[in-house]
């Protein structure tokens, strides 16, 4: 959910999952208990998502964005070192799976800034505690807040914003593309073998729109209010 810098996380964490994986095959194979497994998902609908968010809004997504290190005041400090190698690899248009998987995360925590400061409610700001409750997308895309008073980041997302993360995140229909990804839904190994994976580079074209805008509405948030320093980590 996007709440680790670089360096929060022990080095040892990877290979102990890794680890752990092993040790569940291995106690599955000696006990000879066949695991049923259901199809992957897909996200082909992304596609036309994107083609149909261009027809609508008679605009384009940008292949490609970029700004200053100065200018990512949406991002916890480390985690604009992420940031950059997301950048280099969306502009070689490799490793499609890195930059997907952690644009999501930053993106979530970017977001969740401008939903703290939009909402005046730095409480919402909390770290993912087994005993509290924290602010995910679910939260931060309602038009009311659990308190019933509305949302005041929707009015700031936009609609043709708006639209793209309801159709990319919130329908049943459509792809759920966070869903998908965080809980291993999908087919990702594809997206290594073939970077012109239509589907994968449409995530991608998706996923670098909204962290664009983000940034961009985060900005002029900021500066109308002359208070740049509201951002507390």
């Amino acid at each position: 959910h996007g709440f680790a810098q670089p360096g929060d996380i022990p080095t040892t964490f990877g290979p102990l999952i890794l680890c752990i994986i092993s040790t569940i095959h291995q106690k599955l194979k000696e006990k000879n208990i066949e695991m049923l497994h259901r199809p992957y998902s897909t996200i082909d609908q992304c596609s036309g998502i994107v083609q149909h968010w261009q027809t609508t809004n008679n605009s384009k997504l940008p292949q490609d964005i970029s700004f200053g290190d100065q200018d990512i005041t949406m991002l916890l400090p480390r985690q604009k070192d992420l940031w950059r190698r997301c950048s280099s690899v969306h502009r070689e248009r490799t490793q499609i799976v890195f930059y997907v998987h952690i644009g999501w995360s930053l993106l979530e925590a970017a977001m969740r800034n401008l939903f703290v400061l939009a909402n005046g409610c730095p409480n919402r700001q909390l770290t993912a505690e087994h005993d509290e409750f924290y602010t995910t997308f679910n939260e931060m895309l309602s038009f009311e807040l659990n308190d019933g008073k509305p949302n005041k980041l929707i009015p700031i997302l936009g609609d043709s914003c708006l639209q793209l993360f309801y159709d990319v995140l919130i329908l049943p229909s459509g792809p759920r593309l966070r869903d998908r990804l965080s809980h291993g839904e999908l087919d990702i190994s594809s997206w290594i073998e073939n970077t012109q994976d239509t589907a994968a580079n449409s995530a991608l074209r998706v996923t670098v729109f909204l962290l664009s805008c983000i940034h961009k509405k985060t900005k002029a948030f900021t500066e109308e209010r002359n208070s740049p320093e509201d951002f507390v980590y």
